[in-house]
C-alpha cells in the first residue's frame, strides 16, 4: 500500500458492490489521458487513480482540467487518446450510465434536482434507478438522508431546500447508487465556514459508513487539506503534482501556480493552521 492511502473492508448491508474484474477493493485509474478541444489541450497526458477507501483531492486554478477529467472518468467525456480503467478493465468507451451501475458516481457543480419532488423522492428515484426496489429503495434512502444530513428535511419539497442544503441533495442522490468510488465536483462551492465544516464531517462519514474512494474537486483549501489522504494538482491540463497534502503545499511550482499564501503550515496529516480559500 502506498503511503496515505487507506483500505477499507466493509461486510453488510453497506458493503461495497462486486467488482467487475471480481476483485475486492475499486481502483478508478486516468492512465495517460489527453483531451482536445478544436486544438487545445485540455488534459495533456494525466495520470491519477483513485482507490476504495481513500480521498483525493483534485485541484488547480479555473481552467486546468479538473472538471473535464471528472468528466472524463465518469463517461461524460470519452478521452482523444489514454485509458480509463475500472479495476484493471478498460472502461474508456463505456457510457456513463454503465460506469455508474458498475459503481462509479459523480457530482456536478450544478444540482440537477427534480424541484418540484420531495426530498425523499429525489433520492429514492436515483435509488430506483440504480436497480434498489420496494422496501430496499425506501431504506436506503432514509439511510442516506440521515448521512447527510437530510433526514429532518425528507418530507420537503426540493425548490424549498437552502443552498447548503441544495448541495447535500446532490451528494444523496449519488450515494443513492451504492458507489465505490465518488467523484464530487466542488461540493463545498459557495458554502460559508460553518457549512464547510459540516461538509467535512459528511465527506468523513461517506467513507466510514460506505467505505467508497472519493476524489474532490474543490477550491477550498481549509476543506482540502484536512480531508483528504492525497491531492493531485492540475495546471493547463497536466498534472504539476501529486502526494501529500503537506508534501504538496510546501511544493514551490503548486505554491506559485495555486497556493500562494493560502497555506501557511499543514501538519504531517493534512492538518494544521491553514489559511483563507485560495482565489479561484
Amino acid at each position: 500500500m502506498r503511503s496515505g492511502e487507506v483500505t477499507v473492508t466493509r461486510s453488510g448491508p453497506n458493503a461495497a458492490a462486486p467488482s467487475p474484474t471480481g476483485e475486492g477493493a475499486a481502483r478508478l485509474e486516468a492512465r495517460g489521458v489527453h483531451v482536445r478541444f478544436a486544438g487545445v489541450h485540455a488534459l495533456d497526458d494525466v495520470h491519477l487513480a483513485v482507490e476504495q477507501g481513500e480521498i483525493v483531492g483534485l485541484i488547480g486554478p479555473n481552467g486546468a482540467g479538473k472538471t473535464t477529467l471528472v468528466n472524463a472518468l465518469s463517461g461524460f467525456q470519452r478521452p482523444t487518446t489514454g485509458h480509463v480503467l475500472l479495476d484493471g478493465a478498460d472502461i474508456t468507451r463505456w457510457a456513463a450510465h454503465r460506469r455508474a451501475r458498475a459503481g462509479v458516481a459523480r457530482t456536478f457543480q450544478s444540482v440537477r434536482a427534480f424541484r418540484g419532488l420531495t426530498v425523499r423522492e429525489n433520492v429514492e428515484a436515483a435509488a430506483r434507478s440504480a436497480g434498489a426496489a420496494g422496501r430496499g429503495a425506501a431504506a436506503l434512502t432514509g439511510e442516506v438522508l440521515d448521512l447527510v444530513g437530510l433526514g429532518p428535511s425528507a418530507g420537503s419539497v426540493a425548490s424549498a431546500l437552502s443552498y447548503g442544503q441544495e448541495r447535500r441533495l446532490g451528494i444523496a442522490r449519488a450515494l443513492a447508487g451504492r458507489p465505490r468510488i465518488l467523484l464530487l465536483d466542488e461540493p463545498a462551492a459557495g458554502l460559508n465556514e460553518q457549512e464547510s465544516d459540516e461538509l467535512l464531517e459528511i465527506l468523513r462519514g461517506i467513507r466510514a459508513d460506505h467505505g467508497c474512494g472519493l476524489l474532490v474537486i474543490e477550491h477550498d483549501m481549509r476543506l482540502i487539506m484536512r480531508l483528504c489522504d492525497r491531492l493531485h494538482v492540475l495546471d493547463y491540463g497536466r498534472t504539476l503534482a501529486a502526494g501529500l497534502p503537506a508534501e504538496v503545499a510546501r511544493d514551490a511550482r503548486v505554491r506559485e501556480a495555486y497556493l500562494g499564501s493560502s497555506v501557511t503550515r499543514v501538519g504531517a496529516a493534512g492538518a494544521g493552521e491553514e489559511g483563507s480559500r485560495a482565489a479561484g
